[in-house]
């Protein structure tokens, strides 16, 4: 099932022109882009090399304000390209500003086939709450990444 789902996520972000522009935002096709680049890693280096990729001050998995993360089945924050401080921490009973347990909902979507996560967080830039979405898939049996965009929601259809 993830093969098929990594081989669309492929698709559309080839097909859809996915370039890292100079805006100031990133985009859902830029973060899909991420996603599959991060799957790419960790099918070649496994867990630890890709853990530690994403966690480096100089990493590729953050561009503007998109950035990787990686949770553990149960919630443990193994990575966070937005930098460390987190990762090794227990999010499984995080919640987001509106209630939501934001890492049970993300790790339960891409267990489920994949997909976007939405939710309303703290816009770093602004300081206001905005719509923000995450694309989740499933790494592999024991762990999830994910990245989001901010200012809006993605349609699921």
């Amino acid at each position: 099932m993830r093969s098929c789902i990594f081989g669309l996520v492929v698709l559309f972000a080839a097909t859809t022109g996915v370039v890292t522009a100079a805006a100031e935002r990133g985009t859902d096709q830029e973060a899909m882009a991420m996603v599959v680049e991060a799957v790419e890693l960790f099918d070649r280096v496994g867990p630890e090399a890709t853990f530690a990729a994403i966690n480096a001050p100089e990493t590729a998995f953050k561009d503007r304000d998109l950035f990787a993360l990686v949770w553990r089945m149960d919630g443990m924050l193994m990575a966070n390209g937005n930098g460390a401080r987190l990762v090794g921490t227990q999010r499984w009973d995080f919640r987001d500003a509106g209630g939501t347990y934001l890492t049970r909902l993300i790790i339960e979507t891409a267990t489920n086939g994949g997909g976007w996560v939405n939710y309303d967080w703290q816009d770093p830039k602004t300081g206001n709450m905005h719509a923000k979405s995450t694309y989740a898939i499933a790494l592999s049996d024991e762990y999830v990444i994910g990245v989001g965009v901010y200012g809006y929601k993605v349609d699921e259809d």
